[in-house]
Order: C-alpha cells, then sequence, then structure tokens
C-alpha cells in the first residue's frame, strides 16, 4: 500500500496569526493603528494609576493583549510585579499575545527572580508563548520539584511548579524540551501527559516525526501496571471506591498515544489499528475505531480498515460498519454487502443494519434497501431505545423520501401539492392546509358529528399504488378510503388508522368491519356475505405479535404503503407488511375513488403529508 497517512488536526492560533487577525478587525472597522496607539498610551497610564481599581487595570491589560506593541512591554512587566495575583496574571496573559523576542527575554529574566504563584504563572507563560530559550531554566525547575516530589518533602507550592513546567515544556515541544519528560514518563502521570501533548503539537506541522514520539510513549506505559488499567481508591472503611487519579491520567495517555500512533505511523500506524480493533482490550479497540474517519480518505486505506468488518465480534462490527459509511468512500462496498448478507440472528443483525444504512450512504441503495426489508421481516433484537424493526423501518421511511427521482422514474405522481385544497373536493369544514401539511381537526367547540371524507380529484383508480405519511393525535380516528363511491360515506375497503395505533395496519371495510386483519392474509370467499363467514379464511403470519407491537409509532410521522391489484391488497405500515387481502366475492368492486376519512367522535387532529400514487 502506497498511501501515506496524515494526522488529523486543527491549528492553534499562534501571537503572529492573532497580531494579523487585529489588523483586518481594526481595518474592518475604519480604524488605523496610529488611533490604537494613542489608546496603548492611554491604556498604560491606567495600569501605572495608583489610584485605578484592581478591574479597570485588568481590563487595560485585555485591550493591550491585543492592540499592544513594544511600547506596552514596560507598563506590563511592571504590573507584573503586582503583589495581586489577579493584577499579575493579567500582565502575563497581555505580555503572550505581544509577538516580540523582548516578551520571552523579560519573562525568562523574571522566571528567575519571581517566586510561589508568580513563578508558576510565568513558567507557564512561557510555555504558553513556545519558548525554546526557556527550556533549560525550565528542565531544571522540573528536575529539582521532581526529586523533591520523588523524596516526600515536596510543598505543595513545588508540586504546582513541576506541573506547569512539565505542561510548560510539553507545550514548547523542542527535542530537548521533550527529551527531559521522557525518563519519568512511564513513573509521572504529569510527565506522561506533558509528554502526548508534545507529541500532539510536534504532529500538527509533522506527522512523520510525532510516530517515533507516540511509539515510545505508548511502549513506556505498556510496561507500566499503574497505566493499564484505572485503579481503585478511597475510604476502604466507608466503602467507598474512586478512580485513582494517576492510573486514570495514565490511561488517557496511553488512549491519546495510541491514537497517535494509528494516525501518524503509516504502514505501521495502520497495522497498530487492526491490531487493536481486533484485540482484547475493549479501550484499545474503541480508539481504533474512532480513528476511522480521522485517516484520510483514499481507496487503499477505506480497502484495509473495512477488510477488518470479518474478524469483528458483533459489536466491533456493526460500529465499525457504521464509520465506514460516514467516510464515503465507496472502496468499503464489497466488505459492507459481505456483512449485509450474513445469516439472520440476534447477533448478526444489528451489523446487519449498520451496514445496510452504510450501503445507503455510499450509493448503494438496492442492496442497503433489501436489507432493510429482510430485517423487518426477521429481527427480535434490540438496539439502545428502539427496537431493530423500527430502526429499519423507519430507514426505509425516510429512504422513500430521499430520491424522488427514482420514484417519479418509477410512475408515482403528486396527490397533494402542499399549498391548498385544489386537489381535492367535498371539504366539510374541518380540512385545510397548515405549513405544508394537509389537515383535519375537530375540536370540542365543533365536533365531528359524522364521518367526514376528503375526495381526491385524481378520478377513479383500480390497480395502484399509493404511498401517504400520516401523523395522529391521539384521540384521532382516520384512514384511507379507496375503490369507494363518489360519496361522503364509508363505502369500501380502507386502511384504517387511529391515534392509540390499535387499527393500524388493518383493512376496513364497512360491511365486514375490521376484516384484513393485522399480521395475517385473509381470503374472502366467493360465497361470504357476513363476518362471521370470513373467519375461516385467515392465515396469520409468523410475526404477528411483533408486527402490532412495533409496526407504528405514536409520536412520529409514519407511511403507510397500499398496492391494489386486482381482487388483492396489501398493506405496509413503514415498510412492514402488516395485512394480505383478496376479495373473491363477484361483486367486489373493480375501482372507485380515493378519499380521506375523518372519523366522527371526540377533538382529534390527522395530519397527512408526501401522497402519491401510480398506477399499475
Amino acid at each position: 500500500m502506497s498511501a501515506t497517512l496524515r494526522f488529523q488536526f486543527i491549528p492553534s492560533i499562534t501571537r503572529a496569526t492573532r497580531a494579523l487577525s487585529l489588523a483586518a478587525l481594526l481595518a474592518a472597522g475604519g480604524l488605523s493603528f496610529a488611533g490604537a496607539a494613542e489608546d496603548e498610551a492611554a491604556l498604560a497610564a491606567v495600569l501605572r494609576d495608583a489610584a485605578a481599581s484592581d478591574n479597570a487595570k485588568v481590563t487595560a491589560a485585555q485591550k493591550l493583549s491585543y492592540a499592544g506593541s513594544e511600547a506596552a512591554i514596560a507598563p506590563l512587566l511592571e504590573l507584573l510585579a503586582s503583589n495581586k495575583a489577579v493584577l499579575r496574571d493579567a500582565a502575563r496573559y497581555g505580555l503572550e499575545n505581544i509577538p516580540s523576542p523582548k516578551v520571552e527575554a523579560a519573562l525568562l529574566a523574571a522566571l528567575d527572580t519571581a517566586a510561589g504563584d508568580a513563578r508558576i504563572g510565568i513558567a507557564q507563560s512561557l510555555g504558553n508563548i513556545g519558548s525554546a530559550k526557556a527550556v533549560p531554566a525550565l528542565v531544571k525547575i522540573f528536575n529539582t520539584t521532581g526529586a523533591a516530589i520523588a523524596a516526600g518533602n515536596a510543598p505543595a507550592a513545588d508540586r504546582a511548579l513541576n506541573v506547569a513546567a512539565a505542561n510548560a515544556l510539553g507545550k514548547i515541544a523542542t527535542p530537548a524540551a521533550l527529551a527531559a519528560l521522557k525518563p519519568v514518563a512511564s513513573k509521572c502521570p504529569v510527565a506522561a501527559l506533558a509528554l502526548l501533548r508534545g507529541a500532539d503539537r510536534v504532529a500538527a506541522k509533522n506527522p512523520a516525526g510525532a510516530a517515533p514520539l507516540y511509539r515510545d510513549l505508548l511502549a513506556a506505559l505498556d510496561k507500566c501496571p499503574a497505566g493499564a488499567a484505572p485503579a481503585a481508591a478511597g475510604d476502604a472503611a466507608a466503602g467507598e471506591k474512586k478512580p485513582c487519579p494517576a492510573a486514570t491520567t495514565f490511561c488517557t495517555v496511553k488512549q491519546g498515544a495510541l491514537r497517535g500512533a494509528i494516525l501518524t505511523g503509516g504502514e505501521d500506524g495502520l497495522a497498530l489499528w487492526k491490531k487493536s480493533v481486533a484485540g482484547k482490550c475493549d479501550a484499545a479497540a474503541k480508539v481504533a475505531l474512532r480513528a476511522v474517519i480521522e485517516f484520510p480518505k483514499c481507496p487503499d486505506i477505506t480497502g484495509a480498515l473495512a477488510g477488518a468488518l470479518a474478524t469483528l465480534p458483533p459489536c466491533r462490527q456493526t460500529k465499525l460498519a457504521e464509520l465506514l459509511g460516514a467516510r464515503g468512500d465507496k472502496a468499503a462496498l464489497p466488505a459492507l454487502r459481505a456483512v449485509a448478507a450474513l445469516p439472520a440472528s440476534e447477533a448478526n443483525d444489528p451489523a446487519r443494519f449498520a451496514a445496510a444504512r452504510a450501503l445507503i450512504a455510499l450509493g448503494d441503495t438496492a442492496t442497503g434497501a433489501a436489507t432493510l426489508h429482510a430485517l423487518i421481516g426477521s429481527a427480535a433484537t434490540a438496539t439502545r431505545e428502539l427496537p431493530l424493526r423500527d430502526l429499519a423501518a423507519n430507514a426505509l421511511l425516510g429512504l422513500s423520501y430521499e430520491s424522488p427521482a427514482a420514484e417519479a422514474a418509477a410512475g408515482f405522481k403528486s396527490m397533494f401539492n402542499g399549498k391548498d385544497l385544489s386537489e381535492w373536493r367535498n371539504n366539510t369544514g374541518y380540512w385545510d392546509v397548515r405549513n405544508g401539511i394537509l389537515t383535519a381537526e375537530s375540536t370540542a367547540e365543533k365536533p365531528c358529528k359524522k364521518n367526514s371524507h376528503l375526495i381526491w380529484n385524481g378520478g377513479v383508480k383500480g390497480d395502484f399504488e399509493l404511498r401517504a405519511q400520516f401523523r395522529l393525535s391521539k384521540s384521532a380516528n382516520s384512514g384511507i378510503q379507496f375503490r369507494a363511491e363518489d360519496k361522503d360515506a364509508d363505502t369500501s375497503y380502507q386502511a384504517d388508522m387511529n391515534g392509540g395505533g390499535d387499527y393500524i395496519g388493518f383493512l376496513y371495510h364497512p360491511g365486514f368491519h375490521l376484516v384484513g386483519e393485522r399480521g395475517a392474509k385473509v381470503v374472502l370467499g366467493p360465497e361470504v356475505k357476513t363476518r362471521e363467514q370470513r373467519r375461516g379464511a385467515i392465515t396469520r403470519y409468523p410475526n404477528a405479535k411483533a408486527i402490532s407491537q412495533h409496526a407504528f409509532n405514536a409520536t412520529q410521522w409514519n407511511e403507510y404503503r397500499i398496492v391494489a391489484k386486482g381482487r388483492e391488497f396489501t398493506l405496509y405500515v413503514n415498510g412492514v407488511k402488516t395485512n394480505e387481502f383478496v376479495d373473491l366475492r363477484p361483486n367486489a368492486p373493480k375501482d372507485g375513488v380515493i378519499t380521506l376519512q375523518m372519523h366522527a367522535g371526540p377533538a382529534m387532529k390527522i395530519e397527512y403529508q408526501n401522497l402519491r400514487i401510480r398506477d399499475l
């Protein structure tokens, strides 16, 4: 494989770029640096004014941090000598943003003479400006305070100074700075974290140069028992257990070093990724999986990542399939198709679902949709909050609206323009269009006392496929009637629905009530004339109970799909086949109009959108 792996990073804002940004802001606001210079003098005067409040001085220092030139260094240094921490911090923050070598020299000089919190802050500022000249002094501080800490006689101030020196060395990230941290990285969590941050800094400019830093850090922590897993600590008498801070830091660093080694290591990094994603350590596998999105997009790398799918346990297989879809590289298609084709099982189905979604995202809609349909028919497992069948059905529902061009090519035509009811008639006063949604609503003040039918103007239809999204209030009772008489009445077959979900997916007929049972195929024989006579013509689906539980979502949009062909009718809800009905009666209607019903009853709200139809 010849592909080059590059580390992904967000560039930091340097002092120089911040100064350039200031120039742009001044120009955009119609200000000049001449005016800024006058303001600078006034701000410096505030810093030197013994009568000025601390708040005024902090504000002046903040303004100088963005508009200050070398002339601001002297007054800020004077403020740095204050006995108030808030003023010292404001002064050094102001100095950090002035792009001048004089700032570095001044802070180095102050580091030698300052003590306590002031020295800690100056060490931090030297790290913030990336002072290579400060490395010898910072190394000395780090080693001296580290020795005192190891001996057990270091005061709290020395511990804080040790942390500040280590962090500064990590930010400076020169070879000399990082070399000072390496010897103790496996024993000192502060050094390990600083070394990781230093490697990240190097990686931002030179990924290949950072690779050995990550590998060395990873090797050091692999040999360190404390770096293997968080230890428990706390008050044993009270039964309290808390993660050991040092062990937790080591784990964080180890994961960061693994990520860095994977992304900057080229071929070695990819080999490390394969080992980690398939290994026994769940934490390492999670790091490796997160790195999938950060690898550069190229067929060779994507193919290598996808090649691991077949070797992973189901939970990792599921996550990797999802991430491969997010990468957007079609080189993953063969491996994803193989996962989608796995035999149905409780273990495999989540991975098959993720593979189906990834296939659709990568353009193989046919295979992805076929897999989703198969899952709807067989899945009995659950993922997260929703059953897998619901997830698959919702995915298919969304898919049906992602490709209007495909639907148009298949012959579908819109039944509703989303603006008005010009394509419908017989509005009895309950129907209107609200925000593009065809809505029927009755209220306590205006109840619906007689079933209301809105009739489509598209003419008589016999064989067709109709699709419509619907949403119902809890008390709603509605349906889509077809092969009906052209009148405001229940006269023929109806894809039934209600807000409670009890009748969703049933086929209703005014002469036989809920004649098409949900989760079954019903055949109405030629001699049938009563409800009782049709009872023996029912063949229930093996998954009838699951269909009843999961076909309908009471809180979201749902989709009805109605297929009428000859004497056979099939209903689908959210992609799930809920009913097949065969009417062999000699007087069964062969065609008719299509209506939307609002049933008489309590206050309710019924909504339809995306209604479309095609002739068969």
